[in-house]
């Protein structure tokens, strides 16, 4: 997985993370569009879900830390692909990713047949960009690592 081609294709305008409209990412034949999730209906479970995985995350290693901003994204997607493949701990995160995902409507079954490590982990940082570091107090900080990367 590219991490330049994914902080290409994100916009961080208002109009696009932040009222609804999403990023439509195709896995296998399979199309999945990632977004905030909705407040109201689903906030509740994502939450719980997303804790849940960060959990499994920082007891791997207290070294793992989370992404202050997108430049550190890529040190964070190599820190889950070491969680994921850990024996003991890699089922329960997948587990929890596939939980998060559920929340989308995603053909998670025909995933856990089709998916490698990279492909979850891939599909599991648009999830965290869209609903972590996508929301409203980071979207100025956001938008200057952007032209930061980009420049």
């Amino acid at each position: 997985m590219d991490i330049k081609r994914i902080l290409k294709e994100i916009e961080v305008d208002d109009s696009h993370i932040l009222l609804g409209e999403g990023k439509e990412v195709e896995f296998y034949g399979r199309k999945i569009t990632i977004k905030q999730v909705n407040f109201i209906h689903d906030w509740d479970k994502f939450a719980y879900y997303m804790g849940l995985f960060l959990q499994i995350y920082s007891a791997f290693g207290e070294a793992f830390k989370l992404p202050d901003g997108l430049s550190d994204l890529e040190a964070f997607r190599k820190n889950i692909r070491i969680v994921m493949g850990n024996s003991q701990y890699g089922k329960s995160a997948i587990k929890t990713i596939c939980k998060i995902l559920k929340i989308y409507k995603a053909p998670v079954r025909f995933f856990k047949k089709m998916f490698s490590i990279d492909d979850w982990t891939e599909l599991f940082l648009w999830v965290y960009l869209y609903n972590i570091i996508g929301v409203k107090k980071n979207l100025l900080a956001v938008s200057k690592l952007i032209r930061k990367l980009s420049s």
